[in-house]
Order: structure tokens, then C-alpha cells, then sequence
């Protein structure tokens, strides 16, 4: 399946959804919580440390890109919750995430330094 003019995988068989997924920190975090349950945007938001609608957004990338699926919705004082969980459990185990080179769970920190150097960069 090609999403957004992307091939599944490339050299190497790397899934292109996946390697978009895990770019962004909020992604890779929203995605790690949604291999262990279903969640909300409103509950994903403070977990990742971010705001509802930015995590909404990112939440709506995961689904675009089939990381994620609909799989609820309740309505919540006049507007609609929509759960969501990931389509495929565990794209790594844990031991595989710890032994990977480099460690998985070290890429989203790594994401956000790089981003605050450029952007103290900017500032200075």
C-alpha cells in the first residue's frame, strides 16, 4: 500500500510510514502509548507534554500513514472523543529497542536536542 505517493519500503525493507512516524518526538512518543492502549488525544496531550491540538495533529499523521486506527468514539459535552490504538502491536520489542544501534527510545531525545540547539541558535 502507498501512502502519499511513498512506497511501503525502500533498500533494505524500511517501511517509509514507519520512518515518518518516528520523526517527529510527539509522534514516536503517542505511538509508544498507543502499543499499549487505546487513548485519546485529550489523554495522549499531558502524557507526551504537549498541547491538545498539537498532539491531535500528530495523531492525525499516525492515522494518515495507517500507524494508528479509530477505534471509539463517545460524545463528551457536545463534541466527539476519539480513541485510537496502533494497527500494528509493538513495531519493535523492548529488547530490540534496547539493543538497536542506536537505541530506539534515545531517537526522540535526541530529535528534541538537535531541535532546541537550532533553535537557541536562532536566538542568540
Amino acid at each position: 500500500m502507498a501512502t502519499n505517493g511513498l512506497t511501503d519500503t525502500q533498500e533494505g525493507g524500511i517501511d517509509q510510514r514507519l520512518v515518518k512516524a518516528l520523526s517527529h518526538p510527539h509522534r514516536l512518543h503517542a505511538l509508544k502509548i498507543l502499543n499499549e492502549r487505546t487513548a485519546s488525544p485529550i489523554q495522549l496531550a499531558p502524557v507526551v507534554g504537549t498541547t491538545v491540538g498539537r498532539i491531535a495533529y500528530h495523531v492525525r499523521d499516525l492515522e494518515r500513514l495507517d500507524c494508528i486506527e479509530l477505534v471509539e468514539t463517545r460524545p463528551v459535552r457536545g463534541a466527539t472523543e476519539h480513541f485510537y490504538r496502533a494497527t500494528a502491536r509493538a513495531f519493535f520489542s523492548a529488547d530490540t529497542a534496547a539493543t538497536a544501534d542506536p537505541p530506539v527510545a534515545s531517537i526522540g531525545s535526541r530529535m528534541k536536542k538537535s531541535r532546541s540547539s537550532r533553535s537557541e541558535g536562532i536566538l542568540k
